[in-house]
C-alpha cells in the first residue's frame, strides 16, 4: 500500500506515554518558566529558567551515570542553544507529537541536539528546526563515538542542513517522520538497522548513505526530493527492502556510487515499489559495484531505466524476477558480461541481439561487438554465454566444415557428436559453444535472448 507523498502517517507513537523506567528528571512549563522535576534519589530539582536549554543541559549534566529526561507533551521547548550530550546512558523521552523541542527565533544554532556518548535514546519526541530562517542548522546529530543509539517514534523536520545525521555505528532508526532538510537522513556508519520510517521533502537527497555498510534499511517509504531519493557512497553488505520510493520527479530512486575496490559489494535490493521516478528507478554508477543483487522489485512509470548500469565494470551482479511497468527504458547493462539478467517482466525474454560476440573475450552478452563467432580459419574456441539463456540457430560455415559442440561449465561435452548446424537451439547461461575449426565465410548466427 503507497503512503502519499508529504503526509504524515500517524505514526502509532503519537502521544504514547513511556511503559519503561521512569525519568530521572520531569521537564515542565510553568508560566514563562522551565523546571526540572527530580524523581530519582540523590537527584535535585533542577533551578527554574525561562531558557529550556539551561534546564534541559543541566538535568543531563546531572545524570552522569545515565538515566531519564522526560519531556512533558503540549510544551514547546524553544531552544536558544544547543544541547550537548555527552553522558553515557541518556534517554529523552516525550509524549509523542506535542512534547515539541523547537530552534528558536533568530538562533543559528549549529545543531539542535549534538550526541556523543554512547547508549543515546531520542524517543517520542518532536524536534523541528527553522529551515527558512537559519543556514547551516541541523537538528540531531549522533557522533561517531555514540554507538548503541536508538532514535525511535519521533518527527524530526525543517532543519536547514540535516533533520538527522548519524555517524556512529549499532544504531536502530525505527517509526520516525524524517522531513524537509536539505538531507532529511545522512548515515555514514555500519551494522544498523533503519526501518519503518518516513523520509522526505528533501532539497536534494533523502537518504544519504556515505561509507555505509552492513545495513539493513527496511520497510520505509521515501518521497518528493530535489535529488536522489536515496544516494549511496560507498555501500557494502546492505539490504535495502519492502521500501516505497516516490515519487521524485527528476532523479532517481537509488542512485549507488563507490571508489574504492570492494566498497560497493554484496548489497541486496529487494521487493521495493518503485512509482513515478524522475529518471531512474535504480542506477550503478561505478565500476566497483560488484555482487549485487537486485530482485523482486517494482518499477512502474519511471521515466529512465528500471535498472542501469552506467559504467562498465560493474559486473557479477544478478538482475532477476523483477517487474518493469511504463519504463521509458527497462534495462541497461554497459559491460557486465558475469551480470545475470533473467525473469524480468518487461525486459525478459529479451529477443534477438545482432551484435552478441565478444570474440577478444570469447563470450555470447548483450553488449557485444560481432554478429558471428569470427573469420574463417580460426582455431577451435569455446564461446560462454553470458547474462540469460538463449535461443540460438546457426548455418554451417562457407567451407561446410563446423563441428558445433556445446559444453557446461566444467567443459563436459553434452552432444554425443558434433553438428554442422543448429536450430533453435536452448543453451543456458554459463553453458559453451564452439564451432570448431572451419573454413570458408563464417557461419550465419541468429541469437534470441530469453
Amino acid at each position: 500500500m503507497r503512503w502519499e507523498s508529504g503526509k504524515k502517517h500517524s505514526p502509532e507513537h503519537d502521544n504514547r506515554q513511556s511503559n519503561q523506567a521512569p525519568a530521572s528528571y520531569t521537564i515542565v512549563k510553568d508560566g514563562n518558566y522551565f523546571v526540572g522535576e527530580a524523581n530519582a534519589p540523590g537527584l535535585s530539582d533542577i533551578t527554574a529558567n525561562t531558557n529550556p536549554t539551561t534546564v534541559i543541559q543541566a538535568a543531563h549534566d546531572a545524570l552522569t551515570s545515565g538515566g531519564k529526561i522526560h519531556l512533558k507533551g503540549h510544551t514547546d521547548y524553544s531552544l536558544e542553544t544547543g544541547l550537548s550530550i555527552s553522558n553515557a546512558g541518556i534517554t529523552f523521552d516525550g509524549e509523542g507529537y506535542t512534547s515539541k523541542i523547537t530552534q528558536g527565533t533568530s538562533k543559528n544554532i549549529p545543531w539542535l541536539i549534538d550526541v556523543t556518548g554512547k547508549y543515546f535514546c531520542f524517543k517520542n519526541l518532536r524536534l523541528e528546526g527553522n529551515y527558512t530562517e537559519n543556514s547551516g542548522s541541523g537538528g540531531l546529530r549522533i557522533q561517531s563515538t555514540a554507538s548503541y543509539h536508538h532514535v525511535l517514534n519521533s518527527y524530526l523536520w525543517h532543519c536547514n542542513t540535516y533533520c538527522l545525521f548519524d555517524d556512529a555505528n549499532n544504531a536502530r532508526i525505527s517509526h520516525n517522520y524524517i522531513a524537509e532538510a536539505n538531507y532529511p537522513l545522512f548515515f555514514g556508519a555500519a551494522d544498523s538497522v533503519i526501518d519503518n520510517n518516513e523520509i522526505g521533502g528533501g532539497q536534494l537527497r533523502g537518504v544519504y548513505f556515505s561509507s555505509a555498510g552492513y545495513l539493513r534499511f527496511v520497510g520505509n517509504k521515501v518521497f518528493t526530493c530535489g535529488e536522489y531519493l536515496l544516494y549511496g557512497d560507498t555501500v557494502k553488505y546492505t539490504v535495502i527492502s519492502d521500501n516505497i520510493f516516490g515519487p521524485s520527479t527528476t532523479y532517481d530512486g537509488i542512485f549507488l556510487t563507490c571508489g574504492a575496490a570492494a566498497s560497493g559489494k554484496y548489497n541486496i535490493i529487494s521487493d521495493n515499489d518503485f512509482y513515478s521516478i524522475g529518471r531512474d528507478a535504480i542506477r550503478f554508477n561505478a565500476a566497483e559495484m560488484k555482487y549485487n543483487t537486485v530482485c523482486n522489485n517494482i518499477m512502474e512509470s519511471v521515466t529512465g531505466y528500471g535498472f542501469w548500469t552506467v559504467t562498465a565494470g560493474a559486473d557479477y551482479n544478478q538482475i532477476v524476477n523483477n517487474k518493469l511497468v511504463t519504463c521509458g527504458n527497462t534495462i541497461g547493462i554497459q559491460g557486465g558480461e558475469n551480470t545475470i539478467v533473467q525473469g524480468n517482466v518487461g525486459y525478459n525474454p529479451i529477443g534477438k541481439v545482432v551484435n552478441c560476440f565478444d570474440t577478444t573475450n570469447k563470450k555470447i552478452e548483450l553488449s557485444g561487438d560481432a554478429a558471428a563467432p569470427g573469420e574463417s580459419g580460426v582455431g577451435a574456441q569455446k564461446f560462454t554465454v553470458c547474462n540469460a539463456d538463449i535461443l540460438i540457430s546457426s548455418t554451417d560455415s562457407g567451407g561446410a566444415d563446423c563441428d558445433i559442440q556445446i559444453y557446461d561449465p566444467s567443459d563436459n561435452a553434452l552432444l554425443q557428436a558434433t553438428l554442422s548446424t543448429i536450430d533453435h537451439m536452448h543453451v543456458p547461461v554459463g553453458y559453451k559453444i564452439d564451432w570448431g575449426v572451419y573454413s570458408g565465410a563464417e557461419p550465419t548466427v541468429t541469437v534470441m535472448f530469453i
